[in-house]
């Protein structure tokens, strides 16, 4: 990771760190809600998920997910604040990006309301990824 001066610390440079954030968090809501009976029954066997590192995680317990996430955007966070300007732009959207359509995915299996949440959700954050990197400039 390269930082360059005061690029690195710049206050805008936070507001690239909102949609990653609220991307993960749609994915982790949208992940747990779409699981079964079983796995809320306590057999977290029954887990559905299609990442195998989210899997694994969801098979310890619901807390482990969650934790692990909240782990990751504090990560992603640092990286995105740390390195250079177009990297933190690049890496905040590649991260918003898979995020934003794990969570479409999961509305999606609704039917009809489900994917017109999921449009919204997609729309919504590339207009929320717009303004943070407008700000962030």
């Amino acid at each position: 990771m390269t930082t360059t001066g005061s690029n690195a610390t710049r206050p805008g440079r936070a507001w690239l760190c909102v949609p990653p954030t609220l991307a993960c968090g749609a994915d982790v809501l949208m992940t747990l809600l779409g699981q079964r009976r079983e796995y809320w029954g306590g057999d977290y066997q029954a887990v559905v998920e299609f990442n195998p590192a989210a899997r694994l995680l969801l098979q310890v317990h619901p807390l482990a997910f969650g934790l692990a996430a909240a782990v990751s955007c504090a990560l992603v966070a640092l990286i995105v604040l740390r390195v250079n300007a177009g990297l933190a732009v690049f890496f905040s959207f590649v991260v918003t990006f898979c995020h934003t359509v794990a969570a479409a995915s999961w509305l999606a299996r609704s039917g009809v309301a489900g994917i017109g949440a999921a449009v919204l959700l997609l729309l919504g954050v590339e207009r929320a990824m717009s303004l943070a990197i407008r700000r962030a400039r």
